[in-house]
C-alpha cells in the first residue's frame, strides 16, 4: 500500500509507517508511544511548508 500511495506524490523523501505518510520536516518520533506522529503547528498555528496541501501552491 505505501508503494501505491507514494506513486501519486510529488518527488521527495517520504517516511511511511502504520498506514500514513510523512515528510522528514513533519514528522516527530514518540518514544513514549514508540511510533511516528505529526509535529504540531507552531504556537502561530503555522504548518510547516509540506503540511501546506499541495493545490495551494497551484492557486
Amino acid at each position: 500500500a505505501a508503494v501505491s500511495a507514494v506513486q501519486t506524490l510529488a518527488f521527495g523523501v517520504y517516511l511511511a509507517m502504520n498506514g500514513q505518510i510523512f515528510t522528514p520536516d513533519t514528522v516527530v518520533k514518540n518514544l513514549d508511544k514508540n511510533r511516528f506522529e505529526q509535529k504540531p503547528a507552531d504556537a502561530a498555528g503555522r504548518l510547516a511548508p509540506s503540511q501546506i496541501p499541495p493545490d495551494r501552491f497551484t492557486k
